[in-house]
């Protein structure tokens, strides 16, 4: 039987998270890391996952007991079940476009260096793979038709996160599914790209996240709802924000989109999503010369990111990071979105 295997980059927010959510536009791009989905359809209606690196992403402790031999394993339980739920869910949205015979099941496989909920679009990338494998396994298109479904593919995975998430965003599936820079308008679902001719010295780094992103988004909504008008004036300056920063981009203005990077986290620290661990790195890192720096994702810990003026500069950054206890994830941004293939007879 032949397996269908997924690639999805994952993605960093360079502006304008949680105010996405209200309707004001951001600006996200993929990068080169990776996360692989792979599987058959069968005839029984079982759903089995199969992590392929699950020691990294899921196990928190192992202790063994040296006169039984006994194994204790502490699992990361919350993360594993936010994934599952993104999968289930994503399925059953796939299944209801396509009016597809439920009575069938799946083995999927799950290939990943990256711990889930890191602030990289994870779940995003889950659900956007979880789509794109059910679509082709369901015959729902083909591997030459994937460049002219993307919208679909866009759409369904958004749908799939504001069923688990309660609220979100089409940013991360968007931006996920066609790749690239991306300027995103909720309002109207579409993710232009941003064409320049420069390249973007930036770090990609991360920390470890104490919160989910449904729990993040809560939390800010509930910000929201005891200060409307206060919160709502925040949304509005990073929706300011993030329109400077596209001009920015667009002219190669390095200077000016490092100071709107360090307002845009000076909004985010306001909403209360920037923890103790990401306000110490990002303020040591412009101290050691990037020309901005701030938390990436729905806060919490997880990504950050750093703009450096050189590639020189940008090196001396990424050995900072490194010393202040920071996984650094990626040195550039990635062009391409999902993509597929087939891997004859492997099942």
């Amino acid at each position: 039987m032949d397996e269908i295997i997924v690639s999805i980059p994952t993605k960093v927010t360079l502006f304008g998270e949680h105010a996405v959510v209200y309707g004001k536009p951001a600006i996200a791009t993929t990068i080169p890391v990776f996360i692989e989905i792979s599987g058959v359809l069968i005839r029984e209606p079982v759903l089995t996952i199969n992590m392929r690196n699950p020691i990294h992403m899921y196990i928190e402790s192992i202790s063994i007991d040296r006169t039984t031999n006994k194994l204790n394993v502490s699992t990361d339980r919350k993360h594993v079940e936010q994934l599952i739920r993104y999968m289930v869910t994503a399925l059953e949205i796939c299944e209801d476009d396509l009016k597809t015979d439920k009575r069938y099941g799946y083995v999927i496989n799950i290939n990943s260096d990256l711990p889930p909920g890191i602030g990289l679009g994870t779940s995003a990338a889950i659900s956007v793979g979880t789509i794109t494998l059910c679509e082709l396994l369901n015959n729902g298109m083909t591997i030459d038709s994937i460049e002219k479904s993307k919208e679909r593919i866009a759409y369904l995975a958004w749908k799939t996160e504001q069923r688990v998430q309660g609220m979100a965003s089409p940013m991360d599936t968007f931006t996920i599914t066609f790749g690239g820079l991306r300027y995103i308008d909720p309002t109207t679902l579409q993710a232009k790209p941003i064409d320049i001719n420069k390249e973007i010295n930036i770090l990609v780094g991360a920390t470890e996240r104490k919160y989910t992103t449904a729990e993040l988004v809560r939390r800010v909504r509930m910000l929201k709802e005891k200060n409307p008008l206060l919160i709502d004036s925040i949304m509005s300056g990073i929706g300011y924000v993030v329109s400077e920063a596209y001009k920015a981009l667009i002219d190669g203005d390095w200077d000016y989109l490092g100071m709107l990077m360090n307002i845009n986290h000076g909004f985010l620290e306001a909403l209360g999503i920037v923890d103790e661990k990401h306000s110490n790195i990002i303020h040591i890192l412009r101290k050691m010369g990037a020309l901005g720096a701030k938390t990436s994702g729905a806060g919490g810990g997880g990504a950050f990111i750093a703009l450096a003026r050189s590639y020189e500069d940008l090196n001396t950054i990424e050995l900072v990071a490194k010393a202040l206890g920071a996984h650094v994830v990626a040195k550039k941004i990635h062009r391409d979105g999902v993509t597929a293939r087939v891997s004859k007879g492997v099942v």
